[in-house]
């Protein structure tokens, strides 16, 4: 089975709103462990293997809201970081 169709046969299986839920419970899971790490309290594989979870579970809302839909909303984050970055601005302002 290709990923893309282990993608789309978890969203057609479990359904959108299931794979909505998980993909918020991914990275709930995800921010706990940065917390952690930021401590010292998590080694580098599990903060890996958390944000490998959420990876996954953005990958399946590619299936959700399409590739060009996503990539379109990262080409403006992007935009939005790189003209920040030209600018000088402060980290998160």
């Amino acid at each position: 089975m290709s990923d893309r169709h282990m993608l789309e046969e978890a969203v057609r299986r479990w359904g959108v709103t299931s794979q909505l839920n998980q993909t918020q419970e991914e990275m709930g899971e995800a921010i706990a462990a940065i917390n952690r790490f930021r401590r010292g309290r998590t080694a580098d594989s599990e903060l890996l293997a958390e944000l490998g979870d959420v990876q996954l579970m953005l990958d399946q809302m590619r299936v959700v809201f399409g590739d060009e839909a996503l990539d379109a909303a990262r080409r403006a984050s992007a935009d939005k970081l790189r003209e920040h970055l030209l600018n000088g601005g402060d980290a998160h302002e």
